[in-house]
């Protein structure tokens, strides 16, 4: 099976998963047929080779009119299913864009119904989303993972005026999404961005096991001080015969038992429901010279907060 992996350190566009999809493979001149079979008007395509702090990547560019209609999700939905595009596509694109939309109508508290979309960025919007189901799709890949989104910090201009960063869509987009704090001033991850996420990845992880066939880098728009600003796309064969070896994050928890006879039953009962993959007991002898046993397992991520608290109630 292949597979796709995401890294998104300095952040997560569509435009920049367009620009990636290229770099590793996926012909420019598809996206052009495709924005064509979208039928939006005067849209133009510029594909750049740039570099980011020394890395070589490819910058994607939609330039349209400034003088688009409003569309709301309604006419986007309509644009989708009158493209000469795969059912599936289809459907993903506008449950992407409902999704999307929804993010905006709670931040506003206004109905989806009337949520529109700004003139240029629903063009961009629109693009990006399809192009890059497109572009999985045509480069066989079934299966998408990434890494943890940046949280970047700052401020951004909107026509609602100055927002902290992320802006409030994105920030309710990201639910449920691993992300890191990231040393970054201005925004990171865009709504379209953040969609395409929710969208595509199967699962936030480390990179899976496989054979790496191509890597491709996509340009943002900005420069980072410290960082390159790009996108990174890794897409190989999934190592489906790795020895049945998982490679999973797990949390330690230790703790030093004085008195073990009183509180064995109560560490064993804490221990069982944590359903700890690993129970470790040591001997010490601590500088009060009082014999005791260091207690220590590990356990996935999901279970980190309920075990601790649960081992705050037992021991």
């Amino acid at each position: 099976m292949r597979i796709g992996y995401l890294d998104c350190a300095s952040g997560a566009s569509g435009d920049m998963l367009l620009g990636a999809l290229i770099d590793s493979g996926w012909p420019e001149e598809n996206l052009r047929g495709l924005i064509a079979k979208l039928k939006l008007g005067d849209v133009q395509l510029k594909v750049d080779r740039v570099s980011k702090r020394g890395i070589a990547a490819t910058q994607v560019n939609i330039l349209s009119s400034p003088h688009q209609p409003h569309r709301g999700l309604h006419d986007l939905a309509s644009i989708v299913m009158q493209a000469e595009v795969s059912q599936s596509i289809q459907k993903r694109a506008i449950s992407a864009l409902r999704l999307l939309a929804e993010a905006e109508s709670q931040v506003h508290g206004v109905p989806v119904e009337r949520i529109h979309f700004h003139e240029v960025g629903a063009v961009d919007t629109i693009v990006d989303i399809v192009g890059a189901l497109v572009g999985f799709e045509e480069l066989n890949i079934e299966e998408v993972y990434s890494g943890a989104l940046p949280w970047s910090r700052g401020t951004v201009k909107t026509e609602h005026g100055i927002l902290p960063v992320p802006p409030p869509a994105v920030a309710l987009l990201l639910r449920e999404v691993p992300v890191v704090g990231a040393d970054i001033d201005g925004e990171t991850v865009t709504p379209t961005g953040a969609t395409l996420a929710r969208t595509l990845v199967k699962q936030f992880r480390t990179m899976p096991a496989m054979t790496v066939e191509r890597v491709g880098y996509g340009a943002g728009q900005r420069d980072w001080p410290d960082r390159p600003n790009v996108l990174r796309v890794t897409i190989g064969e999934a190592d489906e015969a790795a020895g049945g070896l998982i490679i999973e994050q797990l949390v330690q928890l230790s703790c030093s038992i004085f008195q073990v006879l009183l509180v064995l039953v109560g560490t064993q009962k804490f221990f069982l429901l944590a359903a700890s993959p690993s129970l470790m007991f040591f001997s010490m002898l601590p500088a009060v010279i009082r014999p005791s046993q260091l207690v220590a397992t590990r356990f996935s991520t999901e279970r980190c907060w309920p075990t601790i608290s649960l081992a705050r109630s037992v021991l």
